[in-house]
């Protein structure tokens, strides 16, 4: 297994870039644009739609609930998830868990986009800016 690594490793991380790429631009720009225009940029937006973005695309491509009826019966690692074409409550939970996981991520990354924002100059020329047509 070791062996394999050299020539993994190249191919999750061009993988796991260009998901991270596509999230950021096709995501998360539009959203920044629309919240800059707003001047409603802060740390709880930034994290809850974050989690948005993080859990979004997972959800669309584990839905498979929509299409019950392909499903009689469905099992995953021994454990059944769908019953008689009805989802059991297993099968929530695993749906569930794995939005909360990738949304998790997109919140870590929300943050941390706050953060970067905050440490540069982009939003603390619009909140001096926005503070100063307070003042007068």
């Amino acid at each position: 297994m070791a062996a394999l690594w050299p020539v993994v490793a190249p191919i999750a991380f061009v993988f796991t870039f260009a998901t991270a790429f596509c999230h950021a631009v096709l995501l998360g720009l539009p959203l920044f644009l629309i919240f800059r225009s707003l001047r409603s940029i802060n740390i709880v937006a930034c994290i809850v739609f974050g989690f948005v973005i993080g859990a979004a695309p997972i959800r669309a491509m584990i839905w498979s609930v929509q299409y019950f009826e392909l499903y009689a019966h469905a099992a995953i690692g021994g454990m059944p998830k769908v019953r008689s074409g009805m989802v059991i409550p297993a099968g929530w939970i695993t749906y569930v868990r794995a939005l909360a996981y990738c949304g998790c991520l997109g919140a870590i990354g929300g943050f941390a986009f706050w953060a970067a924002l905050i440490s540069s100059s982009v939003i603390a020329g619009v909140a001096v800016a926005t503070d100063r047509s307070w003042d007068s």
